[in-house]
């Protein structure tokens, strides 16, 4: 297993003991590595990542890697962010980009 698979493996424990809430969320995707994802993205079923993504902010504070899951998970997942009929037709890009606002709001505000 690579550090960055630990490193997320981790934060999933931490996350399902602090908010067991997550669990069900949490470990039902998998997790791959990708060298084409610049940071992380989802399609519901799978969260790809990139392992330099999570080495370089896990090093500046492991918790980042919570955040970041809790992301994909709780918002991209959550709300189905991945489905082509939620998005209607709009602009994958601009969806996502307004997506990412609005579920950084959620959380913040939690």
């Amino acid at each position: 297993m690579n550090d960055e698979r630990e490193l997320i493996d981790e934060s999933i424990r931490s996350l399902v003991l602090d908010h067991p809430d997550l669990a069900p969320l949490l470990l039902r995707v998998r997790f791959e590595p990708s060298q084409t994802v610049p940071t992380l993205c989802t399609d519901g079923r799978t969260v790809w990542y990139s392992p330099q993504f999570v080495r370089h902010w896990a090093n500046e504070n492991p918790r980042y890697v919570d955040g970041f899951l809790v992301h994909e998970i709780a918002g991209h997942c959550a709300f189905r962010h991945w489905d082509n009929a939620i998005l209607g037709g709009r602009n994958r890009a601009k969806a996502n980009i307004a997506q990412d606002a609005c579920i950084n709001e959620i959380l913040i505000d939690s």
